[in-house]
């Protein structure tokens, strides 16, 4: 386990990959050559803040964070057809599948099975990433 700083948004043009507020990480020796195993611990109220520099981007965090916290209230619900996932990803989730909801002493989460898609790909059980 370890602890990653806060990254915020350096300027209003960038792309926020890797933007989020300091958070826990575990990682597990069960890597691809591919992917990496992970389990991530984030405190969804800091992501806006990660943004300020953006108004525009810090008013969409917090919408996701709103719409994050209506699918852990209502099971059925997806915003734009996804589950909301925080960090930045240039993709979209293609299905979601194996939907679980978790609580845990300091908050919930939810699990689910999904594929980044990119552009057109065949999905394939190489590609499929388990989100916690």
């Amino acid at each position: 386990m370890s602890e990653v700083d806060d990254y915020a948004l350096e300027n209003e043009t960038d792309k926020p990959d890797f933007v989020a507020p300091r958070h826990l990480s575990f990682r597990f020796d069960l890597a691809t050559d591919f992917t990496e195993t992970r389990l991530e611990i984030f405190p969804i109220e800091d992501f806006p803040r990660m943004y300020a520099v953006n108004k525009d981007s810090e008013q969409y965090m917090k919408e996701e964070i709103k719409s994050f916290k209506k699918v852990l209230r209502d099971k059925h619900y997806r915003f734009e057809e996804q589950i909301p996932y925080l960090p930045f990803v240039d993709a979209s989730q293609a299905f979601q599948a194996k939907v679980r909801y978790a609580g845990f002493q300091n908050g919930s989460g939810i699990f689910f099975l999904t594929h980044w898609d990119t552009e057109a790909a065949l999905i394939s059980n190489e590609h499929l990433e388990y989100i916690i």
